[in-house]
């Protein structure tokens, strides 16, 4: 591997390092779900408005959680 190729795959892993530590929020319903991920694509924290919480709506509050991961991803 030639200096260049090392110096390279040095600025791609120090990249990577820097991306796992950044967060990134996403959100869902006009902020009523919220999610915390990192740059490795691991979610770190779900905030639900109890507002939005209607045991006759499930599949509603299911909807918004998984808007809200993909919105952060």
């Amino acid at each position: 591997m030639s200096l260049t190729e090392a110096r390279f795959h040095d600025l791609v892993d120090a990249t990577q390092e820097n991306l796992e530590e950044q967060e990134i929020t996403g959100s869902a319903g006009g902020g009523a779900v919220q999610v915390v991920a990192n740059g490795a694509k691991m979610l770190k924290q779900v905030t639900i408005d109890p507002d939005v919480i209607d045991e006759d709506d499930v599949e509603m509050l299911e909807d918004l959680i998984v808007a809200a991961v993909n919105d952060a991803m």
